[in-house]
């Protein structure tokens, strides 16, 4: 689901959007990057990670905490306030969608990070690639069925999940599901 406008909402301050982002706790996104000038990603004034124009580049990871997906992309180190163009200004949202792969708020002892390692692998097995030690993709910035294939990975996760949540299933016994 592409989550881009509620979190750029947020971003400019709407009230209604932040605190249904804060609900929702822990899970995993896709960011699916496809800037048309190159912008870089900063740490502490130091370039951390160069994206090139005309490129689509996807970051997938977790979130989790008491900022839920909120403060994975708002608050200190989130992308919203990392990634900058050639002129230095923050440019996140002039390039960027996100897309949220599943929401496993009720869940407990770190299930996000069980399903951070299989969002990892789906997307390495169907964009093809490693992601290396950055977890950025770079794919093929002709995919034509870019959508297609995000959704075929958010219907795995959430296979996974509802695999996960049956009566005698370990995981379900382990992380409350």
């Amino acid at each position: 689901m592409n989550i881009t406008s509620k979190l750029k909402a947020a971003y400019e301050g709407d009230k209604e959007a932040i605190h249904e982002l804060k609900q929702i706790e822990k899970g995993l996104y896709i960011v699916v990057m496809k800037p048309l000038e190159t912008v870089h990603e900063t740490y502490r004034k130091d370039i951390k990670q160069t994206i090139k124009s005309n490129s689509i580049v996807l970051k997938p990871g977790r979130f989790g905490g008491s900022n839920g997906i909120w403060g994975r992309f708002h608050k200190g180190s989130g992308y919203d306030n990392v990634w900058i163009n050639e002129a230095g200004e923050k440019c996140f949202y002039d390039f960027a969608e996100v897309h949220l792969i599943c929401d496993v708020s009720h869940s407990v002892y770190g299930y996000e990070r069980v399903l951070e390692h299989s969002l990892i692998s789906k997307v390495e097995h169907i964009f093809g690639g490693k992601a290396g030690q950055s977890e950025y993709f770079k794919i093929d910035k002709n995919d034509k069925v870019l959508n297609k294939r995000l959704e075929i990975i958010e219907d795995g996760i959430n296979s996974m999940i509802e695999w996960d949540s049956q009566p005698n299933s370990p995981r379900k016994m382990t992380h409350g599901l």
